[in-house]
């Protein structure tokens, strides 16, 4: 559905009357030449990265090891366990308060 309401848009957008300004860039409305101007930047610009370091392009995705993201216990540090710190926080703020203590 997204695409087809660019399609729709890119279409009527290419009437230069149907812009905002009502002005023709080379025959079509701004927003098209604009964007146009804008993918062809892109393109050429990641095509000199693409010459520069070509093992950007070939790199695998990297991802997570499963077990700190299902719950085992991967070596997880103590300080992950928020519920605990946060027990612990409130426990100190409530002392603090019944015994400010000088200063």
């Amino acid at each position: 559905m997204l695409t087809a309401i660019f399609v729709r848009s890119a279409i009527d957008l290419t009437d230069p009357e149907m812009s905002g300004s009502g002005t023709s860039w080379f025959g079509l409305g701004p927003p098209v030449v604009i964007a146009a101007g804008f993918a062809i930047v892109g393109a050429a610009l990641m095509v000199l990265q693409w010459r520069r370091d070509p093992d950007f392009f070939r790199r695998r995705p990297e991802t997570a090891a499963p077990q700190p993201l299902d719950g085992g216990d991967a070596g997880a540090s103590p300080a992950l366990d928020v519920r605990a710190r946060n027990q612990q926080h409130r426990a100190e703020a409530s002392e603090h308060w019944r015994n400010p203590g000088p200063g």
